[in-house]
This record gives structure tokens, sequence and C-alpha cells, in this order.
């Protein structure tokens, strides 16, 4: 079996050239799918686009989200990440889940144990109302 570089392997697969570019010490190298191309838009147009789509993954909504499943009962961490449907646990939710602590709008089950592993979020009387 022959070598292939990055090039090939690109067109091969129907995608774009990749870039690279010097930041500082290091280089960075972009690497497009072919679907950026498939509509003829720049990859910022359908950056946008996307974010119109799929209005839940910002941190307001998701944080919305995470109160209305707490309404419900309390909730681990990796509980609520499965029923929003992720495979794992995102780095938007820890952000949520600290930002929602830090303001007061839940606690923990167990708060004199803030990393057990048996340890779940509820809302706080305030934001029950």
């Amino acid at each position: 079996m022959g070598t292939l570089n990055i090039i090939d392997w690109c067109k091969e697969n129907g995608n774009p050239k990749p870039t690279w570019e010097m930041r500082a010490e290091s280089v960075v190298t972009t690497f497009l799918p072919s679907s950026f191309f498939a509509t003829g838009k720049r990859p910022e147009e359908q950056a946008e686009e996307a974010e119109k789509v799929r209005p839940e993954s910002r941190p307001e909504s998701l944080e919305k989200e995470v109160i209305k499943l707490l309404r419900k009962e309390s909730l681990s961490k990796s509980e609520i990440s499965q029923i929003l449907g992720h495979k794992h646990i995102s780095g938007g939710l820890k952000k949520v889940l600290s930002s929602l602590l830090k303001q007061g709008k839940i606690i923990y089950t167990l708060p004199e144990k803030p990393n057990s592993r048996l340890q779940k979020y509820k809302l706080t009387d305030k934001t029950k109302d």
C-alpha cells in the first residue's frame, strides 16, 4: 500500500485542500469538510445559520433546559447529560452547572461532598417559583 499525503487524502474524499498558517511559533492547519462548500456559503455564514437552527446549543438555552429538568427531580451531572441526548458530559454543561451554582439557582444534594460520585443537583426554593 502506497503512502497518501494529506492533500491527496482531501482530494480523494471530496474535501477542499487544507490551509496552513503560522501563529506565533506554531503551525495551524485547517481542514474543512466538503459539506461547507456544498451550499456555496462561507463557513462563517453556515455557522451563523446553524446557531439559528440549534438554539439549544447556546448557554442560556442550556441553562433553561437544566432548570426545566431539575423542576421534576434531583439529577446527577451524567443523568442530565443523558437526558439531553449527549454521549458524554460536555464542557458546556459543566459551565452551566457551575454558573447556576454560583447564581444560587441550584444546590448540591450532598453539599458536604461536592465531588461525590453520588452528587446530584436540585433547584433552590427561589428557583422553584
